[in-house]
């Protein structure tokens, strides 16, 4: 009869224990981090869908005193654009579509034209909220390119998520 060598068991116990150790520490920090324990600064917007404009994240806010939203976007098609029409939608509980659109400050009367590479800032009311709820804000910006005298019509269609300030 062979006796077999006990050093394989106490690796495994070793192996074992320490799994289970980490194991728990794992979960315990998931469980803080999803309570928000390790949140160091304030949330940068989230931005899904664009394509030829482009948000400039420290340019996106909603205020929750005037309940407008703005955002700066950048005409990265490589040519003047004409904005046509703009049409914002909040999609968080309760769902509201924005008025007063604003370009540069400027209430909007289509067409706008935005040369190539310059920056422009989309703003409306969009219905007040409170501090700390989150937007969600579904932008359809239809333009209008021209490029060696053809004009050509393009949508945007684009989100930004974020909180509300």
């Amino acid at each position: 009869m062979k006796v077999m060598n006990s050093k394989g068991q106490g690796a495994m116990e070793y192996l074992m224990t320490y799994s289970w150790a980490i194991l728990i520490v794992l979960v315990v920090g998931l469980a803080l981090w999803q309570m928000g324990v390790f949140k160091t600064g304030q949330e940068l917007p989230t931005r899904t869908g664009w394509v030829n404009l482009q948000p400039i994240p420290s340019a996106i806010a909603y205020s929750s005193s005037t309940g407008t939203f703005s955002v700066s976007l950048i005409n990265t098609v490589g040519t003047p654009i004409r904005i046509n029409n703009v049409n914002m939608t909040d999609q968080y509980q309760p769902a509201t579509t924005c008025n007063n659109i604003m370009i540069d400050g400027v209430v909007f009367t289509p067409p706008v034209t935005v040369s190539k590479g310059d920056a422009f800032k989309v703003s409306g009311n969009c219905g007040t909220r409170q501090a700390q709820d989150r937007f969600n804000m579904n932008i359809n910006i239809d333009y209008t390119v021209v490029l060696d005298n053809k004009e050509t019509a393009r949508t945007e269609n684009g989100f930004i998520e974020g909180p509300v300030e």
